[in-house]
Order: C-alpha cells, then sequence, then structure tokens
C-alpha cells in the first residue's frame, strides 16, 4: 500500500513540476517574457504572405476534399446508414469552396497587392467561415465514414482536416496583417 501511496505521490510531483510541452515540444504555460514587444512590433511585412499563391493552395486542398465527398455523397446520401451524414459533408465542403470563393474575389478587387488593414481584416472573417464549414464538413465525413465504411469520405476529412490547419495559418497571418503598427 505505501509503495501505491509512494508512486501516485511521486507521478504527481512530477507532473506538477513539468511543464506543459505541445505536440512540437514548446513550453506554453507562461508567456515568453518578450511577448509583449513582438506583439507590439508588427510591421506589415506579415501582409507579404497574403498572395493569390498562398490563397490558391488552399484552393487546390478544399478542391480535392470536395470531389471525395462529392463523391461519398453520390455513393450513399440517398441509400447509405446514415445519408445525411455524405449529404452534410459534401454541403458544408462545398460552402466552404464558396466562401473562399467570394474572398477571392475580394482579393482580386484589392488596389495593390499588398493588403490594407481592412482588406485584412475581411480575409480573416471569410477564413474563419471556412475553418468554421471545414470542421462542420469533417464531423459529418467522419460520421459517413463510420456508418458507411466510405474511402471517399474518409480521404474528405483528412482533406478537411489539412485544408483547416492551412486555412488557419492563413488567417493568423491576416489578422497580424491587421494589427500591424505602421498605421495603414
Amino acid at each position: 500500500m505505501n509503495r501505491v501511496i509512494l508512486s501516485l505521490t511521486l507521478a504527481l510531483t512530477a507532473c506538477a513540476s513539468s511543464p506543459e510541452l505541445d505536440t512540437q515540444g514548446f513550453d506554453h504555460s507562461s508567456p515568453p517574457a518578450n511577448e509583449a514587444a513582438r506583439l507590439a512590433a508588427y510591421t506589415g511585412s506579415e501582409c507579404s504572405a497574403l498572395t493569390p499563391s498562398a490563397v490558391h493552395d488552399l484552393q487546390d486542398l478544399i478542391e480535392e476534399a470536395y470531389d471525395h465527398a462529392e463523391a461519398d455523397s453520390a455513393a450513399h446520401s440517398v441509400t447509405g446508414s446514415y445519408p445525411a451524414s455524405a449529404a452534410l459533408g459534401f454541403q458544408y465542403i462545398g460552402d466552404a469552396r464558396d466562401e473562399l470563393d467570394a474572398m477571392v474575389v475580394r482579393m482580386d478587387a484589392w488596389p495593390s497587392t499588398t493588403p490594407t488593414r481592412s482588406a485584412a481584416w475581411q480575409m480573416g472573417q471569410h477564413l474563419k467561415r471556412v475553418i468554421d464549414d471545414l470542421t462542420l464538413a469533417s464531423h459529418w465525413g467522419s460520421v459517413s465514414t463510420a456508418w458507411h465504411d466510405s474511402s471517399d469520405a474518409r480521404q474528405a476529412v483528412e482533406g478537411s482536416f489539412s485544408a483547416i490547419e492551412e486555412a488557419n495559418a492563413l488567417r493568423a497571418v491576416a489578422l497580424r496583417c491587421y494589427l500591424r503598427t505602421d498605421g495603414l
């Protein structure tokens, strides 16, 4: 009994004293001392990453996921065990694609290749909606994968995950561009 208590005590002590590390080994338990300085130093260089090429890469990811969701929907949205899952997975990926297309139309209207703060904010809002739609698509695609043993649904889910990661990174850049301190 004493060994169990001692083992638990040592385990709890080790957990309490070691920092929480993310998957890449970074400690996020307390912000770095220079975090405020870093946040105050947005200069607008973030904006140069908001390129049509970066958005095109995201479009490609979504289009690939869309093609798989479309195949899953064709196979399971009428006669599947849970037909709504295939239909909704396809619908939400389509909504994400449409939202991204709307953002591209706005980007095409920018007066220069570097967005204004307002344009960067709008881009961040479009990307938030893309991420929300892809999150719902991955949910319903997961349900379709489970209920229909559908490899197309599984590939749509994985494609949605990749697109969410890409969209989230691009959204962070857009919002950092919005936060820049050059007064534009």
